[in-house]
Order: C-alpha cells, then sequence, then structure tokens
C-alpha cells in the first residue's frame, strides 16, 4: 500500500518556503523537503492496509523513524516535549504590512502554557461555539450560523489582538450591512476572509462592491461549496 503525506501550516504557506541550506540544485529545498525523507523512512504499516502521514505547523521536527511504534489502531502523534518557560517563546513568524515581521501566537500559547484565566476561558468559549455552529448547520439556519462565526471571529480577537489590523477592520466595515457575520480563516492577520451574507442578492451587493474597489491589488473571490461527501483522499 502507498505511504501518502500530507502538510499544513498556520500561515498557509510557510512549509514551502525556502529555508537555509544545502542544495545539489539551484532550487533552494523548503521546509517540507527537509522533513520529507524523515516521513518517508517511517516503519511501513501492516499488509494490506495504507498510511496516511500529516505534519502540521511551521517546526522542524526531528526524530528517529524506527522508533515509531503503530501497533496500536488508530491515530499515533509525534510531538517534542519542553517546558512551559521553553514553550511560552514559540512562535510563528510573517511577513506583515509594509515589509515587517510580525509575531503570531505567542501570546495564546504562552496563556494555554501558563493557564491564564483570560486565555482559557475564551478557548472554553471557543470550544462551546464550535458546537453550536455545527447545529446551526445541521438546522440550516443561515442566520444564527452567521453570528456565532461573528462571535468566533470576536473571540479569536480577544484571544490574540495580531489576529487583526486597521485594514482587516475597514473592511468588516464594509460589508457589515449585508452580512450576518464574517472571520478570518487560519490563524489571522491575512488569508480567507468568510463572510455569511443575509441574502443571495446581498452576496452579489459584496462581490460588485469589492470587485470594483478591492481593499488591495491582491484581493480576489475563491468559490467554494459545503461537501457532501466528507473527507476523500485522490492519489495521483
Amino acid at each position: 500500500m502507498e505511504k501518502i503525506v500530507f502538510c499544513n501550516s498556520v500561515n498557509g504557506k510557510s512549509q514551502f518556503i525556502p529555508v537555509p541550506s544545502e542544495s545539489d540544485t539551484a532550487i533552494p529545498l523548503s521546509l517540507f523537503d527537509r522533513q520529507l525523507p524523515t516521513y518517508l523512512r517511517l516503519p511501513e504499516p501492516a499488509a494490506g492496509v495504507g498510511q496516511v502521514v500529516i505534519t502540521s505547523g511551521d517546526v522542524m521536527l526531528r526524530f528517529e523513524p524506527a522508533e515509531v511504534k503503530f501497533a496500536a489502531e488508530g491515530v499515533t502523534g509525534l510531538s517534542c516535549y519542553a517546558l512551559p518557560k521553553q514553550a511560552s517563546r514559540h512562535s510563528v513568524f510573517c511577513r506583515g504590512q509594509e515589509d515587517k515581521v510580525k509575531l503570531y501566537l505567542q501570546q495564546v500559547v504562552g496563556g494555554y502554557l501558563n493557564r491564564q484565566r483570560a486565555t482559557m476561558a475564551t478557548l472554553k468559549q471557543i470550544h462551546t461555539i464550535a458546537e453550536e455552529v455545527t447545529d446551526a448547520l445541521i438546522c440550516k439556519d443561515i442566520a444564527t450560523f452567521g453570528h456565532l462565526v461573528d462571535v468566533a471571529w470576536q473571540l479569536n480577537k480577544q484571544l490574540d489582538p495580531n489576529s487583526s489590523n486597521d485594514e482587516i477592520e475597514l473592511l468588516f466595515e464594509r460589508v457589515h450591512p449585508f452580512i450576518y457575520g464574517a472571520k478570518l480563516l487560519g490563524a489571522g492577520g491575512g488569508g480567507f476572509m468568510l463572510m455569511i451574507c443575509k441574502s443571495a442578492q446581498d452576496a452579489l451587493s459584496v462581490r460588485e462592491m469589492l470587485e470594483t474597489e478591492p481593499p488591495n491589488e491582491r484581493a480576489r473571490f475563491f468559490d467554494f461549496d459545503i461537501s457532501n461527501e466528507g473527507l476523500t483522499v485522490t492519489v495521483s
């Protein structure tokens, strides 16, 4: 059976940003390139059983593949141990406006590991909201779904003020009359913005407004839909 390797990153494409390293080609190696050989050396699954390896985050995780045990069924997780004092300094860096380097997630991770009361309370609310969002989707209650998406966004900003900035807040103000709620996806600070419009006409109005006067030259719309099949894996 084949071994399939997926990667995911908080910043979307950090796994594929070139990193300092020696390379035999003119193309510099990415973080994913450097990690892939380790993942491919993981123990093979049992006969007739497939194996999916998922790597997430923006770190170079070093370990000895031969020491990983897949004896138990289900998901096997790999991580590195760090004391709370050490982990509170861990973070994700991303290029922000005017090429300034911005620090992400340090406040969130530090607050969680230090069990700060405000951080823990907000995380508990986010967990509760996720269940309510699921119920709203099942009931096809778009108004409640949109409201909960907005609540989730406010909680994200409460958890980490760096999730937003003046340019993003101005964009939210522009679309506010047409939507039940909206939020940035992922860690915030940029990327995709999900908007739950009040009607099909409102959706068209938002699209026309932002295509006529986009917030920046890179802004554009992406079409998407909710899958009726759930998770699917395609091998090419």
